[in-house]
């Protein structure tokens, strides 16, 4: 059995995982087993237990929960203060993150959800009490991913873990999505090989938006591992969508003459597996999608 280290780095952020677990699926995207990514983000001064959330969060009030929540003191001009006692129920620091990142002002979301979290913290926490920290975190992160604020992402992560926050399936498939429209292919391998060995298994949503990175960037052997990884250790069942993903890399894979008539035939090598897997009706599932075949 391969033993893999018992901590290492995804996004900035030590990760600490279980040795041994999914080592052939880690070793197969060409992970090293005793060695750490390295990543440009650096903890501040003093350790990631440093970081300290603010108590109040200044803002614009444009938009309806500003108005709403109690601790958010709204003046005739100017911005709003929220002052973070942790009064507020779980469900207004959701409106108030939503309110916050779909008007752009990012900064004050993560500034909110730091001190909000901090603050229940330090409360008796059951499993209610996780989940709903769960669901303000994707609030944030999804946000910052879409705006491809990775970095910012991998702060907050940072913040997160010295917390003994644990990372959970969403929170990776957010990271994998992030980094994939950005093109860093390379992080999007670092962040779903750290999720394999961190015991924590991938959904369908997870593993399509792995292989989009990686076919989006020409590396068709990542994305093949991918779906081998779903097959073989069974993951989950590869969808319509999973294989049409596969289908786009290869039609538009670039190259000289021989190496796109190599290509033409792996994508009709991957319809084959298509109708295998999913039956003589697998290739219908794909209308209304970008069919490239």
């Amino acid at each position: 059995m391969v033993v893999l280290p018992a901590a290492f780095l995804v996004a900035g952020v030590l990760i600490r995982g279980r040795p041994g677990h999914s080592a052939a699926a880690a070793a197969s995207l060409g992970a090293q087993p005793h060695s750490a990514p390295t990543c440009p983000l650096q903890p501040p001064a003093g350790g990631l237990a440093a970081i300290r959330a603010p108590r109040e969060v200044r803002f614009v009030p444009c938009f309806r929960a500003a108005y709403e929540i109690d601790g958010v003191v709204v003046p005739r001009t100017g911005e709003a203060g929220y002052n973070v006692t942790g009064s507020a129920s779980g469900r207004d620091i959701a409106a108030l993150l939503h309110g916050l990142s779909k008007s752009g002002q990012l900064e004050a979301a993560d500034r909110t959800l730091r001190a909000h979290l901090e603050l229940r913290s330090g409360r008796a926490a059951g499993a209610q009490t996780a989940d709903e920290a769960g669901r303000l975190v994707q609030i944030v992160l999804n946000s910052l991913a879409d705006r491809g604020r990775m970095q910012q992402c991998a702060g907050l992560l940072a913040w997160m873990q010295a917390r003994g926050m644990p990372l959970g399936q969403v929170t990776y498939c957010t990271l994998i999505k992030g980094h994939g429209r950005s093109g860093d292919w390379r992080r999007v391998k670092q962040i779903y090989v750290a999720m394999r060995r961190a015991g924590v298994q991938p959904d369908l949503a997870t593993c399509n938006a792995a292989i989009d990175a990686f076919t989006r960037s020409g590396r068709m052997t990542n994305a093949e591992l991918v779906v081998r990884d779903m097959v073989t250790e069974r993951v989950v069942s590869p969808s319509a969508r999973t294989y049409n993903t596969l289908l786009r890399g290869y039609a538009t894979r670039r190259g000289t003459p021989r190496q796109r008539a190599r290509s033409l035939r792996r994508a009709f090598g991957v319809l084959r597996r298509m109708r295998s897997r999913l039956g003589p009706a697998g290739p219908a599932a794909l209308e209304g999608e970008d069919v490239v075949l």
